[in-house]
């Protein structure tokens, strides 16, 4: 799992795949948002699905605006479902700082939130929307208002404007966070400050951005950390395994210190935990980790079992289950014998339900499956929301949670109020057993999607 210069040509091959699902909760999820983000509430009422009926596609809210698809043209709706950018467009982006990427006949622009094109689409490419943190709203990841954006095979940066800030001449590049850029030069990656001045070289075989103090560095198929001066902090001398989900930057990479500490593999594939100044705190010695999180980490045995331990390399839950989530909001998901089941920090069942899947609890919700569907349960055990989507999702901006169902992009609240009875679906989505228009939504409704 890494973030080289191979990974950074099929990031930008692929930037648009799964935005409207947020990237939906894998393995990086002990990133966990502490709250939501947004000061409004989507309702999801009658009146807001005749707004939308039109729509094969919902995505989730960024913004305060949706994308959605009619007719295989992109737009945008607010947060009453009210067309705000009618769909003409080929391709498009999630709002940031503001703006969103379009794509009309070939070529990429910027509208703002009122659909006004405020940057001409002429460029051949964008990069403005990733979700490195699925759970935080974008522009609180990417700070500074300058865009990605690509002219005759090269990189450079824009302002909101329109403005070239930083001159198109890098081979592939990184949105700016926290002030620094990566870019690749000629095979090598190396940071940029929002002047376009080089403060990291281009001399590394792969980075990962920055988001604390350290940005890890690869240097001769070994990983380390440099400061942002550059100055090397912990020695390129540790692995990570190679195979790299490919959906964005550190959503499986743990690669920043969490709680305060890092968890790296040594020569012999062995993994354990250094601090900030690479010392080895927790003794290399387990098949697999994840980072800390909520004060625990998980940690994989000799026998192929997960367990937990704490901050001093203590084991506080036994390594005895098959598979975990990372700890969140003071319970973590465990698989055991097939079943998923939630415990708290003492290692006890906390809820009487098993499942066949299941994730972390984000806002008080965590998402389940149950007969190869998902759905939400609450912290009691109760579902809220019935098991019925065909993928796993949380609650982001508005309060809403974007959905999938029969390869359609939807939206459902936590009244378990979903825009798919609205929505333009095609006549085979249809559910064999249930007329759509005789179909009486309630929450706990039971009934097969396929």
């Amino acid at each position: 799992m890494e973030c080289d210069v191979k990974f950074l040509t099929n990031l930008l091959k692929n930037k648009m795949v799964l935005i409207g699902m947020g990237v939906l909760l894998v393995v990086g999820i002990f990133f966990a948002v502490r709250a939501l983000f947004s000061d409004y509430q989507v309702e999801i009422t009658d009146e807001y699905g005749k707004l939308v009926e039109d729509y094969e596609h919902i995505y989730g809210y960024s913004e305060g605006r949706a994308m959605v698809v009619e007719d295989g043209k992109y737009g945008f709706i607010d947060e009453k479902g009210e067309s705000i950018v009618r769909c003409k467009y080929d391709e498009a982006g999630l709002f940031i700082h503001g703006l969103a990427a379009v794509k009309d006949d070939g070529k990429w622009g910027f509208i703002d939130k009122d659909g006004k094109e405020v940057i001409p689409c002429k460029y051949d490419d964008v990069i403005s929307n990733y979700y490195i943190n699925c759970y935080k709203p974008l522009k609180s990841i990417y700070t500074e208002e300058l865009f990605l954006v690509k002219d005759d095979d090269k990189w450079g940066f824009i302002d909101k404007k329109g403005k070239e800030v930083i001159r198109f001449k890098y081979d592939y590049a990184y949105p700016f966070i926290n002030g620094l850029a990566a870019v690749v030069d000629d095979g090598k990656v190396g940071f940029i400050d929002t002047d376009g001045e080089e403060v990291i070289p281009c001399r590394y075989d792969g980075a990962v951005p920055l988001f604390d103090e350290l940005i890890a560095v690869k240097d001769d198929g070994k990983w380390g950390f440099i400061n942002t001066d550059g100055e090397e902090v912990i020695p390129c001398k540790y692995g990570y395994d190679d195979d790299f989900s490919g959906m964005c930057v550190n959503l499986n990479l743990p690669l920043n210190f969490s709680e305060g500490l890092e968890p790296l593999k040594n020569k012999k594939n062995e993994w354990g935990f250094v601090n900030t100044d690479g010392e080895v705190v927790i003794d290399f010695e387990y098949d697999e980790v994840l980072p800390f999180s909520d004060g625990l980490a998980a940690v994989k045995d000799e026998d192929d079992k997960w367990g937990f331990i704490d901050t001093d390399g203590q084991e506080v839950i036994p390594c005895k289950y098959d598979e975990v989530c990372p700890f969140t909001e003071g319970l973590a998901a465990v698989q055991d014998d097939d079943e998923w089941s939630f415990i708290d920090k003492d290692g006890e069942e906390v809820l009487s339900n098993t499942y066949e899947g299941a994730r972390p609890f984000i806002n008080g919700l965590a998402c389940v499956q149950e007969d190869g569907k998902w759905g939400f349960i609450d912290k009691d055990g109760k579902e809220v929301i019935a098991c019925k989507y065909d993928s796993p999702s949380f609650f982001g901006e508005g309060g809403v949670a974007a959905v999938i169902k029969k390869w359609h992009h939807g939206l459902v609240d936590k009244e378990g109020n979903d825009t798919f009875r609205y929505q333009k679906l095609s006549s085979d989505d249809d559910d064999d057993d249930t007329e759509e228009e005789d179909y009486e939504y309630n929450e706990y409704d039971e009934y097969s999607e396929y």
